[in-house]
């Protein structure tokens, strides 16, 4: 499947990512939904939600690598992609060391 990208902005690469490491444990939780819609904006959520459920891994990773250099540039934008899902990750409350390495894996293959 091919994801047509030609029209997103950061905020919906953003969507995209957050979206993708929500799904990773299997069950999508509501706080973690609002926490995509309001940070970025519903909008960007519901532009990307198909896209993400479309794809299989493999295709998710793609579109993160390839779009990465032109909305979070270089290592600090690395890092600053990092934080942002490390705080979706604390919407529960809980971080917990399953999310912290799947957090570094997806950031080893971006």
């Amino acid at each position: 499947m091919h994801i047509n990208t030609d029209h997103w902005d950061k905020q919906d690469y953003l969507a995209f990512i957050l979206l993708y490491l929500a799904e990773a444990d299997g069950r999508l939780e509501a706080e973690e939904l609002k926490y995509i819609a309001d940070h970025l904006g519903k909008e960007h959520l519901d532009h990307v939600r198909s896209s993400a459920n479309e794809c299989n891994d493999y295709q998710c990773l793609e579109v993160m690598r390839a779009m990465r250099p032109r909305f979070y540039p270089g290592e600090i934008g690395l890092d600053s992609l990092k934080m942002e899902m490390k705080a979706l990750c604390q919407v529960d409350g809980r971080f917990s060391q399953f999310e912290n390495e799947f957090i570094e894996l997806i950031a080893r293959q971006l």
